[in-house]
Order: C-alpha cells, then structure tokens, then sequence
C-alpha cells in the first residue's frame, strides 16, 4: 500500500502518503476511527441541553 485518503462529503480528512509497511487491515481499522469518533461528536452535538 501506497497511501491512504480518507473522504467525507467531497472533503478529505486524512491522506498519507508514502507508507512503508502499512498494510490494508490497518487502514481500515484507522477509518473505523474516524467514523467512530465522527458518531460520538455527532451524538453531543445532537443532545439537548436541560436546564433545570
């Protein structure tokens, strides 16, 4: 593997280039990541906030 790029909506959010012994798995698991962490920004920023 050469490179990575990682795209949301027509933006890149990640791209590495060059890589010496990157293999495919790990460049899964990196966006897994991000989409994990996309889903818990998404989820506070979606939470109402309670005032008492």
């Amino acid at each position: 593997m050469n490179s990575i790029s990682i795209q949301r909506r027509d933006h890149q959010i990640f791209s590495k280039k060059n890589l010496a012994g990157v293999y495919r798995a790990e460049a899964v698991l990196l966006e897994q990541g991000v989409n994990m962490c996309e889903a818990v920004i998404t989820r506070f920023n979606l939470k109402p906030i309670l005032h008492a």
